[in-house]
């Protein structure tokens, strides 16, 4: 949901998949793979001036550019030199997520398993792929689309009770 110019709800309309496979190998090994894809309709209008809602191609995204993509903290400081104010803002980078692709595939291998539980171990890799709706990269600036890609490794112990 997002809001239309009169301030009611408005639906985003979407697409959701998701495919996966689990094999069993042998009876202390499962391999599984998942793959998935979610994706957003844009749906906005600007009143005065302001935009708003889902996908509005006057959100700037200038800042996504930059390292770190965060403003420098500002401080206000007190006639006496002490800081009194501290700010960190990010006003250039709607980060406005238009769609998501996931690939994940992992294992999880039984090293233990009897009368005092189950101890399995197991590793995952996934990659994730970002893209962003077109928006200015500055004020009355040319429209880009920042995407952004991701690799995660993770590794995990369980134990399970009888």
């Amino acid at each position: 949901m997002t809001f239309a110019r009169d301030g009611s709800l408005s639906p985003v309309t979407a697409v959701q998949a998701l495919v996966g496979a689990v094999g069993h190998f042998t009876p202390n090994l499962d391999v599984y793979a998942y793959a998935g894809l979610e994706r957003d309709n844009a749906n906005f209008s600007s009143a005065g001036g302001t935009p708003f809602g889902l996908g509005n191609p006057a959100y700037l995204d200038g800042a996504y550019f930059a390292v770190n993509s965060l403003a420098v903290p500002s401080e206000t400081s007190s006639p006496a030199g002490n800081p009194i104010t501290s700010s960190l803002s990010n006003t250039t980078c709607s980060v406005n997520v238009k769609q998501l692709e996931e690939i994940t595939v992992g294992f999880w291998q039984n090293l233990y398993k009897g009368d005092m539980g189950r101890i399995a171990g197991g590793a995952q890799f996934e990659y994730i792929h970002r893209t962003t709706f077109p928006g200015a990269l500055f004020t009355d600036g040319p429209l880009v689309s920042p995407a952004v890609d991701q690799a995660t490794v993770l590794a995990s112990l369980r134990y399970y009770f009888p």
